[in-house]
């Protein structure tokens, strides 16, 4: 099936500017599959499930003391905190944006910053305060010693309390990480193919590759759509200058597989590419400056998901992006199987945050019942 030309009008300057303006300077090109970035990263657990094992050895050997509660929760601490970056999802997204747009300012939303920081108080703070427990009860010689920045508590309660909202701030925390991933995986696993019995405004899916007799000159490569990202940042000032580059006259492009065309309006997709070319030297005022060109390939074998826009006569069913609605698409290795890598990512998701809230309730209840035979 031939694809016929998209629409829109001819490719504006800014797509020569993709190709030629760095091609000279390009420092590297990233390219990985699509099992790679969704690999199943354990390195955290098998580094801290040993550690945990003697912690807990040594809570169950000792008698019970407040060191035994400071042991068991340092145990809880390492379990939790492996099985948080025990992660599956890797694949960066990259929302194309509708224009070309300008903004300067930390690209994080000051709700993710004061999250962010939050995080890395709980989960480091609740090592501390657990160790510097172990330290004051081994001091005292395991004997009900008092907190000695909190002298209304016991130090073992302290170190409770800490396991305890470790192991919550946690399992949240893995609840809620890679939202967007999840979103974009669950959208493609969770469509149908598209087939003959698709209709407009049905989420559908098309495994295929990228067809475009309009594409976007990308160093030696030919792109169907590319976004630059230009970063300029000074080691001791913040917030960096980002200017967001996009082709505004960008055509639409198809993606072709099992005897089916589908349409692709590029505006406004997500889409993890898998490839990219990065060039970096000095900008203005000899700050740190870094392009970054993240493209799919003429060629590229995909998988894309969307809702189906209203059938136009004549042409083929199309997929465009709104609000409520995204586009998704992520391109794989000939040899891949997208929707088995996407399906066993989202179960081995799902299977480490049980496994996390488990242990966020075991932490609980095990803090529960050794504080109260410690003050019985």
């Amino acid at each position: 099936m031939r694809a016929p030309a998209g629409r829109g009008v001819a490719p504006a300057a800014a797509h020569a500017e993709l190709g030629s303006r760095y091609a000279g300077a390009v420092d590297a090109l990233e390219t990985e599959s699509l099992a790679k970035r969704l690999r199943f990263v354990k390195a955290h657990l098998l580094v801290l499930l040993p550690c945990a094992g003697a912690c807990a050895a040594g809570a169950l050997v000792l008698p019970l003391s407040p060191v035994t509660v400071d042991l068991a929760m340092m145990a809880a601490w390492l379990i939790v905190v492996g099985l948080a970056f025990c992660a599956t999802h890797h694949a960066d997204l990259t929302l194309q944006p509708d224009r070309s747009e300008r903004n300067t300012g930390n690209a994080l939303s000051p709700p993710a910053i004061v999250a962010m920081i939050a995080f890395v108080l709980v989960v480091n703070g609740g090592a501390v305060t657990i160790i510097a427990d172990i330290v004051v009860d081994l001091l005292a010689g395991q004997v009900g010693a008092q907190c000695l920045w909190l002298p209304m508590f016991k130090a073992s309660t302290v170190s409770a309390l800490a396991g305890v909202c470790v192991a919550f701030v946690l399992a949240l925390f893995r609840v809620f990480m890679d939202l967007p991933l999840r979103r974009a995986i669950r959208a493609i696993v969770g469509a149908p193919a598209l087939g003959p019995s698709s209709r407009p405004g049905q989420r559908v899916r098309l495994v295929g590759v990228v067809r475009d007799p309009t594409p976007i000159a990308v160093s030696e490569a030919q792109a169907a759509f590319a976004l630059s990202t230009d970063v300029e940042s000074s080691r001791m000032s913040n917030p960096d200058v980002v200017a967001v580059r996009v082709p505004a006259a960008d055509r639409t492009f198809f993606v072709e597989g099992g005897g089916a065309l589908l349409e692709v309006d590029p505006t406004g997709i997500v889409f993890a590419a898998g490839a990219r070319r990065i060039w970096k030297g000095l900008g203005a005022a000899e700050k740190d400056r870094t392009v970054t060109i993240e493209y799919v390939a003429v060629g590229s074998s995909v998988v894309v998901s969307g809702v189906l826009a209203p059938i136009v006569p004549g042409s083929p069913p199309r997929l465009e992006a709104s609000a409520t609605a995204r586009v998704y698409l992520m391109r794989f290795e000939p040899n891949e199987d997208p929707i088995a890598l996407l399906w066993r990512a989202r179960v081995l998701n799902w299977l480490v945050t049980l496994l996390l809230l488990a242990a966020a309730a075991g932490t609980a209840l095990a803090a529960r019942a050794l504080t109260s035979g410690l003050h019985a």
